[in-house]
């Protein structure tokens, strides 16, 4: 089983296309890309996930979001830190057999710590990796 604290310096460097992100499609925003990363010591990323609802209260009671490890476990919370170079899983679940609108909103990398930067509030919000 990994150890939270053991750094993890394996990562693939992503390749940016700002040519391909800057229309609007099918109501997904552009990418807002910020490109200044300080290099931190085991850097965790903040994933948000905000359910914001269509305001109708049926359709909203049948649809629910949650945050998932990248071992596919559930999240407790809506906030997670994940290693930089990691992944996660985003399940919109329906109770409902037909087609359903939603709003739900997805922030990823709002806040770049390194571990030692987190709080210990900030450490609870950590994806757990079952080896």
């Amino acid at each position: 089983m990994r150890d939270v604290d053991e750094p993890d310096t394996i990562y693939t460097q992503a390749t940016i296309d700002r040519t391909k992100d800057l229309n609007i499609v099918n109501t997904f925003d552009p990418a807002n890309i910020k490109v200044t990363v300080n290099n931190k010591t085991n850097p965790y990323v903040s994933i948000e996930l905000k359910n914001l609802k269509t305001g109708n209260i049926y359709i909203d009671s049948w649809l629910d979001s949650r945050l998932y490890t990248a071992n596919q476990e559930e999240h407790p919370y809506d906030k997670m830190y994940v290693r930089a170079n990691d992944c996660f899983y985003l399940g919109v679940h329906a109770r409902n057999t037909r087609r359903l609108p939603y709003n739900i909103e997805c922030i990823i990398g709002n806040e770049y710590k390194g571990y030692s930067e987190l709080t210990d509030e900030d450490r609870r919000y950590i994806a757990r990796r079952i080896s």
